[in-house]
């Protein structure tokens, strides 16, 4: 589970970069605001950091992994089919907003299981 949440954070913060030109052609704008998609995926997944690990704290992280992938999800399906520029960067601020929760939790839920020399190794395992 751990490895998926990485995956799925790691291609959200790729996604974009190889066909922005192509993006900037289908919906007819300059590239520079196509790019406004990874300003806005920085800007909101950090933020999305801030509120995930205490509410996973307090509800359990099950919970907010689903809900985090259930927004990530619905935004996706919107982003797909978005009809303008302006749509796409709201359904991917939305995505970064729910992809968050996948860089909180694949480095809080190591520290549930293991600790020490077991910690160190798990985080390594994830890390490649």
């Amino acid at each position: 589970m751990l490895i998926v949440l990485i995956a799925i954070w790691q291609m959200m913060q790729t996604i974009y970069v190889p066909v922005i030109a192509e993006i900037a052609a289908y919906f007819a704008e300059p590239d520079g605001a196509v790019q406004s998609v990874m300003g806005a995926y920085l800007l909101f997944y950090g933020f999305s950091q801030l509120f995930y690990g205490p509410i996973s704290d307090h509800v359990g992280r099950r919970p907010v992994i689903l809900v985090g992938l259930i927004i990530y999800l619905i935004a996706t399906i919107i982003t797909i089919s978005a009809p303008s520029l302006k749509i796409l960067i709201i359904a991917s601020t939305l995505q970064d907003l729910g992809v968050g929760v996948a860089g909180v939790m694949a480095r809080t839920m190591p520290r549930d299981f293991y600790i020490g020399t077991a910690l160190r190794y798990a985080n390594n395992i994830l890390n490649m």
